[in-house]
Formats: C-alpha cells, structure tokens, sequence
C-alpha cells in the first residue's frame, strides 16, 4: 500500500497562516489585557512579540515564518520516511 505524498510547500503555507492567525488572537487578547502570563512564556521564542500595534505584527510576522519552516520540514520528512 503506497502513502499519498505531501506537498511540502502547501504544508508550509498552511502551517504559517495557522500560526500567523495563532498570533494574531494572542496579540488582541493581550491588547484587551487578558493572558498577560502567557506573554512572558513566548518572549524567549518570539523576542519582538509585545501588546503593542508593532509588536502584534512582529509577532505575526514571526509566527507565519516560523510556522512555514516548521510546516514545511514535517511534510519534507513525512515524505522521505513514509
């Protein structure tokens, strides 16, 4: 039985809005003042993230990046082991 392949850049796009998106809802919750503890969970891992306009595009921005090499390296090794 052979295993459809994905479509690692596809994979990668998705992953990226997904997270982008992911970052988005953070940023307003935190702008309405809400989960400000979960803020300083992700500053190590998104050191421009803050509750501010500029800092909720940065995180965005680094979210969508980062979900897009992460989507698209799980698709890339998904194809090469399955």
């Amino acid at each position: 039985m052979e295993v459809a392949a994905l479509n690692p850049l596809a994979f990668g796009y998705a992953f990226g809005i997904l997270c982008g998106l992911t970052m988005l809802l953070l940023g307003i919750v935190w702008r309405l003042g809400y989960m400000k503890e979960a803020l300083q969970l992700t500053q190590p891992f998104c050191p421009g993230l803050s509750s501010s306009f500029k800092g909720i595009l940065v995180g965005v921005l680094e979210g969508a990046v980062e979900g897009f090499v992460a989507g698209y390296l799980v698709a890339l090794l998904y194809n090469l082991f399955a």
